[in-house]
């Protein structure tokens, strides 16, 4: 598979900046699994020790410490491989946005998945997910427990 087949697959990617007022509008919980905490770190979802001298801006969610440290700078979907988790779909969007955009900005849509991160790129398109688990396991937004679908409720 090709990179930029994954732009042909698009409808319509809204911009970052929306997606950063959603997040800032709703509850001061943890993006990833929606803890509480006295204090929060803003964890990279694309890790800064992987995009050396590059900035990409909106790549930071609420994190509590737990989750931070133990991520460290492991891929995303790796480390939710790991913990046998999926994460909320508000922060697999944001970090599909990033892994796009920056994909775009570094001209590697035509690189082959599988090569992507040997050239360069800062995550694994390898990684990302296929599917999705079924939709009673499905967390909208942790900040934003209003969009959660009542128990059993289909949408």
């Amino acid at each position: 598979m090709m990179m930029k087949q994954y732009e042909g697959l698009q409808k319509n990617i809204t911009n970052l900046d929306r997606d950063d007022r959603l997040a800032q509008g709703g509850s001061a919980v943890c993006a990833h699994f929606g803890c509480s905490a006295i204090t929060f770190h803003f964890d990279h979802l694309i890790p800064q020790s992987k995009i050396k001298d590059d900035y990409i801006p909106l790549n930071q969610v609420r994190s509590c410490p737990r989750c931070n440290t133990s991520r460290g700078n492991k891929e995303l979907m790796v480390w939710h491989r790991e913990n046998r988790t999926f994460p909320s779909l508000a922060v697999l969007r944001r970090y599909l946005k990033l892994c796009y955009g920056y994909a775009k900005h570094r001209e590697c849509l035509d690189d082959l998945a599988k090569d992507a991160s040997k050239n360069g790129l800062p995550f694994d398109p390898v990684a990302l997910p296929r599917k999705l688990p079924p939709l009673e396991q499905l967390v909208w937004d942790y900040a934003h427990p209003e969009f959660w679908p009542a128990q059993g409720e289909v949408t």
